[in-house]
This record gives C-alpha cells, structure tokens and sequence, in this order.
C-alpha cells in the first residue's frame, strides 16, 4: 500500500447495494471499532440538495447496513453488520447523519433491568443473557459458580462487561453474539504488523505515561461462604515477593497468592472488599484487579494513512518513535475516516504490553 492508492468503500442498505446510487451525496464515512465495553458504530454523512431524504428514502430505525472499505486495487475489508440507531437531519445546507450501531446490539441489551442470578457461573449467566435475546455465546468464560450475582440498574451489556472484566475477559456483542476473550491471551499474542515512523508515514501521533499508581500486589478481603469469617488473599505482580505474616499459610497450587490474615508486600497494595465464592474465585478477582490497575502505563493515539487491517484487539509494533516509546502496544480502538477531497484515515489509540 502506498499513499497514493485510492480509497474505495461500498454500503449495502436492507441487503441492495446502493454504493453507485449514493455516492456522489456521500461526504464522508466513518468505522469505528472497540475492543470491549462500547458498541462498534458506522456513521454516514450525506448531502440532500434534491430533498430525497426527507422523503422516501429516509432510513428507518433498525434498518440493517453493511460496509467495506480499502483501496482500488488493494485490501479491501469487511467492515461489519450495522442496524440504524439515529438519523440527524441538519442545515442549511440540508445534512443526514446516519448513525448505527453493531447489529445485534438492539434497544434490549441497551435497556436498564434489576435482577439476581444464584448458583450459576459466568459461563451460564452468558447464555442465560444470550437466551433472552436470541443470540448465541463465544467463547468459555471460566468462573466458580457464583451464590449469588445481582444486576442493579444495569444493561446487560454494561453488566456482562463488569463481570466479564472481575474475571479477566473482555466482552463485546457482535452480529448476535456475545463473545468473550481471554484479556490474557489478547495480551500475550503475538504482534500482527510493524508500524514504522519511517515506512508508514503517520500523520500524527502522541505518547504519554500515565500518572496513576502502579501496585505491587492486589489484596482482596471477602467473607467466606462456608467458615463466615473474613479471609483476605493477596496476588503480587509479576516480579514482587509476598511474604505471610502472622503464620498464614499459603493455600492452593499458585505461589503467588497468600490466604490470611496479613500479608507483607513491598510497594504500593491495591485494596478491595468483594463477595466472592471461594479463595479461588478471590484470587481470580484479586489478579484480574490487579492487571487492569497496573495495565497501560504508557498509552498512544497516532494517525495513518488509511489501514483497513488496523483493527481493535491486535498487538502490533511500534517503530522509528524513540527508545521511550517503540515497542509492542495492544490497540484498544481504531477509527476509519474517509473525508470526500480529504482521502482515508486510521485513528489508533493503544497501550504498550
């Protein structure tokens, strides 16, 4: 790919594609793509100089579209299933926004309820979700069986995020699916491409360390179900020691986890009272806190030429930025942008691993 390539989109509208017949009114498309938590979206923006859309063809709500984008000649990517959510109309001169959200991210899982689940695992809770909307579930979110969990004035999907997120999974609902990864083996996969200040001429960029604390260790106190008393756990981080205190014995298989009642931990301890199942499930809790406070302590947006393979979820290379900053980075999120008479644009934000 080089910067002269031409950009080229298609839209298909209610299963017809209507790219020729809309065209020459589009004045620009976006794609954004999330990894978890907010819904993936396509905006389009059309001029309306005949009234046309203002008539019949004003889109519906729910009206399912379909885009891809890329270049003449070139890649060319499926950029996902979309139903309508809202339709701006503005001016003068007159304007349609169309707004739409990933299909099967209906009104439903967007609708605030209050219920409790009692004696079923992350897993069970997914499917049960899934059933009440006609979806189906990827992936296998591993969890205890959990005594009890309540979804307070919560929509599901900003429930199943939490849950998912206690448990070292990241959610997102996709074409009917709710899916779930492993935060863990997003991390760890291997990178995708290399992205070179040199080679691949971004536009813009910026990098910045974060100010927040880094923590040494997670401790996560909880009454246990069985005894009724107060334990705590405590998760170190990769390369810190956790040493007992007070004779508490380490429990279990892993030897970065400490059941008692004090722990002694060098640096800074992030601290957290939870309902939990068991010490396992504590401990499950204690290291997903854990790497999601310590995660993203140097974070980056830039802006390339227009790269339809740029998606949410990948690990990719960072080079030609300066020893502080190269390295691997996990995107979090990525914008496509095409402007009429302004060309193709990627929007990344990312997190170095």
């Amino acid at each position: 790919m080089n910067r002269v390539d031409t950009p080229v989109w298609t839209l298909t509208w209610q299963g017809t594609d209507v790219t020729a017949d809309i065209a020459a009114m589009v004045t620009g498309l976006t794609v954004t793509d999330r990894k978890d938590g907010e819904s993936d979206e396509l905006a389009v923006t059309l001029e309306d100089r005949d009234g046309r859309w203002r008539g019949d063809w004003l889109p519906e709500k729910g009206d399912v579209l379909e885009a891809t984008l890329g270049y003449a000649g070139g890649p060319v990517v499926d950029a996902g299933t979309y139903q309508v959510d809202e339709v701006d109309h503005s001016g003068p001169p007159d304007r349609l926004e169309v707004r739409a959200l990933a299909a099967g991210v209906t009104e439903a899982l967007r609708t605030r309820r209050h219920r409790a689940f009692e004696g079923r695992t992350l897993a069970q809770i997914a499917a049960a979700v899934a059933a009440d909307h006609g979806m189906a579930v990827i992936g296998d979110p591993a969890s205890e069986a959990l005594q009890r969990v309540t979804q307070a004035d919560e929509t599901d999907l900003e429930f199943l995020s939490k849950l998912a997120a206690e448990h070292g999974y990241v959610f997102s609902a996709r074409a009917r699916r709710l899916v779930f990864m492993s935060e863990d083996e997003l991390l760890s996969a291997d990178p995708v491409m290399t992205l070179s200040r040199a080679l691949h001429h971004p536009v813009r960029w910026r990098f910045r360390v974060t100010a927040r604390q880094v923590y040494t260790a997670c401790e996560v106190r909880y009454l246990d179900p069985a005894t009724k008393r107060t334990r705590t756990v405590t998760v170190k981080a990769a390369g810190q020691e956790t040493k007992p205190k007070g004779g508490s014995q380490r429990t279990g298989g892993s030897p970065d986890a400490v059941s008692g009642s004090k722990a002694s931990v060098k640096g800074d301890l992030l601290r957290r009272r939870m309902r939990v199942e068991s010490e396992a499930h504590a401990r499950q809790k204690a290291q997903a806190l854990l790497d999601r406070a310590n995660r993203g302590e140097v974070r980056a947006s830039l802006t390339f030429p227009g790269r339809p393979d740029l998606v949410a979820g990948i690990n990719v290379v960072l080079a030609g930025f300066g020893r502080a900053w190269d390295g691997t980075y996990h995107v979090t999120g990525s914008t496509h942008r095409m402007v009429r008479g302004g060309g193709y644009t990627t929007d990344m934000e990312a997190h170095r691993v």
